[in-house]
């Protein structure tokens, strides 16, 4: 027997292996040279293009408001839309206040109407109705801050004021006025003097009732 181990020949690559090899390296080395700056670009114009993260700045809020976005409560911010009571001086510049049940009426100022601000019932049931019907031109009346924005000028507020409290987000919690209605708060500085103004739903309540100015008072004397 043959004590010389058997030698294992391992069988003969194929010739064609190595070129293959190196024609996909030469390949790939070719693209980056000709894409590579191409993609660089194309990663930096993304990231510069980038839309900028909002940081929450509170947006002033002026007696002429600016147009919105078509479909939304603030759309019909606009002096060209039926639905915003038109800016006035009431009394002929005199001023008019009407004093609140049971309260002492403020002072009067130049201009401007203070105390309770009653609306028709029909008015409401008008005003609701349009509202419930989809008119965009009065959904503004969902939103109390928007009632303020649009309707204040129309009590003489027609110099340009500023919404001070709440924010504008979060969307107020309402409260309850003395005779359950819900009711929100503003303070509205104008001409240097800061005043109160409550917005109440005066018919229906709830995310589908319309809102409306019921007081305009100093800030001595707090909404009712």
């Amino acid at each position: 027997m043959s004590t010389n181990a058997e030698r294992r020949v391992p069988p003969p690559r194929a010739p064609w292996i190595v070129p293959l090899i190196l024609a996909l390296l030469i390949a790939l080395l070719v693209l980056g040279v000709i894409f590579g700056p191409r993609i660089k670009d194309a990663l930096s114009t993304s990231s510069s293009t980038a839309t900028p993260v909002p940081t929450g700045t509170a947006v002033v809020v002026t007696a002429t408001p600016p147009a919105g976005t078509p479909g939304t409560p603030a759309a019909t911010s606009s002096a060209n839309n039926a639905a915003v009571l038109p800016s006035a001086t009431p009394a002929n510049g005199v001023g008019v206040v009407t004093p609140l049940p049971n309260t002492t009426p403020p002072a009067t100022v130049v201009g401007l109407q203070l105390g309770m601000i009653a609306r028709p019932q029909h008015d409401v049931a008008a005003l609701q109705q349009q509202v419930d019907s989809g008119n965009q031109q009065y959904a503004f009346y969902l939103d109390p801050r928007a009632v303020v924005q649009n309707n204040l000028p129309h009590y003489g507020f027609t110099q340009g004021f500023q919404i001070v409290s709440p924010a504008p987000s979060p969307t107020p919690t309402p409260g309850k006025g003395v005779d359950g209605r819900p009711l929100v708060k503003f303070v509205v500085e104008y001409q240097s003097h800061t005043y109160n103004v409550a917005v109440a739903q005066p018919g229906r309540q709830g995310p589908k009732g319309i809102w409306l100015i019921v007081s305009i008072l100093p800030p001595q004397q707090p909404p009712r």
